[in-house]
């Protein structure tokens, strides 16, 4: 071949001559059933846009408030036990509690005598801790094991911190809770009374925010009333209220107890918050049963239909309702009227004022939105399996209640109580599976977790879930989960070994947790690039591989997501990380490892509705999937339509598939300043099988050029979806037209597939027989 003729071909031919990528199912599982992913589902809360049940009044009786914590200390005898923790404004609060030790030698009922401040001296100076006295024991508590203490405040309870009433005032006007003069009807034992002879009286409760639940329509509001003079219903918001409000009713007060039922319509609400108010002028009311929900809603649960629907669509295999302790289970299934506020920790003061502004307003309690029963049929009718956080305070007793009334037939108290409650077949009958947990986080040694929960010793823990197993009613329907902590294996080892009659190990393996300046001030595409390799690594060999190869308990998530609110780095960034189509498919990936490389089962995300986290820098895009459920107005992160393409996809067996030349690149990622870069794949591939279905789901986390994958064996009739956006910077957040896209029925040729950049595509056939 003459020389020149050499040159020109060689400068023709690539750089780098790349091998396409080919992919092979193999006939091997690697994780037989696999689920699809689970979601969180927050508390109910109108200042987070997270407005979830029909009834808006979320405090509409004013019961009082139910304080139970499980505390600990270094120091026991057999008639007293030091704590380690802040007393004075408690022993208001704690003297007279009901007392138990939960372990230890101890355990069982103690007769509380005295609660009693005491100084005790540590390395950095002294503090004060409570020392509890009791009646003589034969055995002295072990230290540090828990006691649990409960007790009531009965004055009842009118709300704080914006959740349930704001109270305002003027001339001499007050605003309390009465016990003893309630309605003819059951609507608990407390009324609020606004006493406003002289001056006037108003409280007022926000019902939901207008930009992301529905405003408009019709409602219905029901409540009781008594007293003299002018009472004026309102609807409006904290600066437009009594005669300022653009909705309003004036009633004449009798007496005697009166029931209301009013209809309200509202044609073109002005205003972002709609809230509810109550407002007395030169006169008296007692005001009670309060309740205020949208006519337009069909749904069979407590729940808006917007709720449903957005379940419906994302196909979940569980909901996960979280909370911390507190509670009781007669509270947690107590119906609204009767519910009670609940407190469990004493990180902070306790909430002894009765509402926002009282002189006596301290630290924070809640309400329950919705009960036990309420979520259940939730998930019933949007067909996912309950995860159930039970109160991280909970009793044996309460541990082998639960199970009777999730279990139990018609003929047992708590199978009667079910039934009357409106379902009469077991839940056991009802769910593949309920996942069961004590407490949610209560590992954690941090407010609020601290107190709501107890962990120290796994004894706690293994005789409630004991408490579970041994009744009569137990199934394996219900799937016991042990919470334990990602990056901790050493935590996680003591866990399982104290709690074997857990069946897995719960954790929460969030990705970045910190961002600083410096890697802030990478490139976009290098900043992702980072967090692939981060993931890559903690999946290979950081916490999660040691978690796989150290810890004796198969795996479950209880949350997972970005967790990018530490470090000192801008506001931007890190939206990069958590909002944008790049973010989302490399935590899409990151999911599937979970479930393909550790086993876990089920993955629960975190969260449906919580549009903004606030952090130092501003708002951050975080943790939401759903910005915004409003009928007509929905609008989806890229990580919702992610999970909705998962959940496509995780169904049947995950298979091993064979690989051959997968791209990969180097990230800016280090493990330490000393080691080379983390090199991570940019295209990850798994597969599922179904009968004769099979599917494959192709990341591509190159951010800036597409990658072509050869499939073997994939026949015609094939089906393509995909989750993409014109860059990998593209988002969904608010002020412009959702950018990234779920998009089906795209068009396959061939064996060979191009996928986008930072995109997600799923191809699914059917074999021949």
């Amino acid at each position: 071949m003459p020389y020149p003729l050499c040159i020109l071909l060689l400068l023709l031919l690539p750089l780098h001559a790349v091998a396409t990528m080919r992919v092979a199912f193999t006939d091997t599982v690697q994780q037989a059933q696999v689920v699809p992913l689970g979601i969180n589902l927050s508390d109910d809360a109108w200042h987070t846009g997270a407005a979830l049940t029909k009834e808006r009044v979320r405090n509409g009786s004013f019961e009082g408030v139910l304080y139970r914590q499980i505390t600990y200390g270094p120091t026991g005898s057999t008639s007293a036990y030091q704590d380690s923790f802040r007393p004075e404004e408690w022993i208001a609060v704690l003297s007279g509690a009901q007392a138990r030790f939960v372990n230890g030698p101890a355990r069982g009922k103690i007769s509380l005598k005295a609660t009693e401040p005491t100084t005790v001296e540590e390395k950095d100076g002294s503090k004060t801790v409570l020392t509890y006295r009791f009646s003589p024991l034969p055995v002295s508590p072990a230290p540090f094991d828990g006691l649990l203490l409960e007790n009531t405040l009965p004055t009842g309870w009118l709300g704080q911190h914006g959740g349930d009433w704001w109270v305002f005032t003027l001339g001499g006007a007050q605003v309390r809770t009465v016990a003893g003069d309630t309605p003819p009807a059951d609507t608990g034992t407390h009324v609020a009374r606004l006493d406003a002879e002289q001056g006037t009286a108003d409280i007022l409760a926000p019902l939901l925010d207008s930009r992301y639940a529905q405003a408009d329509g019709e409602w219905l509001l029901r409540f009781w009333c008594k007293g003299k003079g002018s009472l004026t219903v309102y609807l409006g918001d904290l600066t437009h209220r009594a005669d300022a409000a653009p909705l309003r009713r004036s009633i004449e007060l009798q007496p005697d107890w009166n029931y209301h039922e009013i209809y309200l319509k509202v044609a073109t609400y002005p205003l972002d918050m709609l809230a509810l108010g109550f407002a007395i002028s030169g006169g008296l009311a007692q005001l009670d049963g309060i309740s205020m929900q949208a006519t337009a809603d069909s749904n069979p649960t407590v729940f808006l239909d917007q709720l449903v629907q957005a379940l419906h669509l994302l196909g979940p295999s569980t909901l996960r309702l979280h909370q911390i302790g507190g509670s009781s289970f007669a509270n947690w299934l107590a119906p609204p009227m009767r519910r009670m506020a609940f407190s469990s920790s004493r990180a902070a003061q306790p909430p002894t004022g009765i509402w926002p502004g009282h002189p006596q307003e301290k630290g924070q309690a809640r309400i329950y939105a919705y009960g036990l029963h309420d979520f259940l049929e939730l998930c019933k009718t949007a067909n996912v399996s309950p995860w159930l956080c039970v109160p991280g305070t909970l009793t044996e007793e309460e541990a082998s209640e639960i199970v009777a009334y999730l279990a139990g037939p018609v003929t047992t108290r708590y199978g009667m109580l079910r039934a009357s409650l409106g379902q009469v077949q077991p839940w056991t009958e009802v769910f593949p599976s309920i996942h069961i947990e004590i407490g949610n986080e209560a590992w954690n040694f941090i407010p609020p977790f601290l107190l709501g929960g107890y962990s120290i010793k796994g004894e706690y823990w293994q005789r409630l879930f004991h408490s579970m197993r041994s009744s009569q009613w137990f199934s394996p329907v219900l799937k016991l989960h042990a919470g334990g902590q990602a990056v901790n294996t050493w935590l996680n080892k003591r866990i399982v070994a104290e709690v074997p009659n857990a069946d897995r190990l719960a954790i929460a393996p969030y990705l970045l947790h910190e961002l600083d300046t410096a890697t802030a001030a990478l490139p976009a595409d290098k900043l992702l690039d980072r967090v692939r390799g981060e993931a890559h690594y903690v999946d290979t060999a950081g916490y999660m591989a040691q978690n796989s190869n150290e810890v004796p308990s198969p795996l479950s998530v209880y949350e997972v997501h970005y967790h990018v609110t530490g470090g000192d780095a801008p506001l931007a960034p890190r939206n990069t990380i958590t909002a944008t189509a790049g973010g989302t498919v490399i935590l899409a990936d990151w999911l599937m490892r979970l479930t393909a490389h550790h086993g876990c089962s089920p993955v629960n995300l975190f969260t449906l509705q919580h549009p903004y986290q606030h952090i130092p820098s501003g708002e951050l895009a975080l943790w939401g999937l759903a910005l915004n459920l409003k009928p007509g107005e929905e609008r989806y992160r890229p990580l919702f339509l992610a999970a909705r393409l998962l959940n496509t996809f995780l169904h049947g067996d995950l298979m091993n598939l064979s690989l051959s030349s997968v791209p990969q690149g180097e990230t800016p990622y280090k493990t330490d300043k000393d080691s080379a870069p983390v090199t991570a794949p940019l295209v990850t591939v798994y597969g599922t099988r179904e009968g004769n279905t099979r599917r494959l789901l192709l990341c591509n986390m190159d951010m800036l050029a597409a990658q072509r994958v050869q499939i073997e064996g994939m026949h015609g009739g094939i089906h393509r979806t995909e989750v993409a956006g014109p860059t990998f910077l593209a988002d969904n957040e608010r002020g412009h037209p959702p950018l990234v896209q779920l998009k089906t029925g795209l068009p396959v040729t061939g064996d060979m597939v191009e996928l986008p950049p930072a995109s997600l595509t799923l191809l699914e056939w059917r074999e021949t027989p």
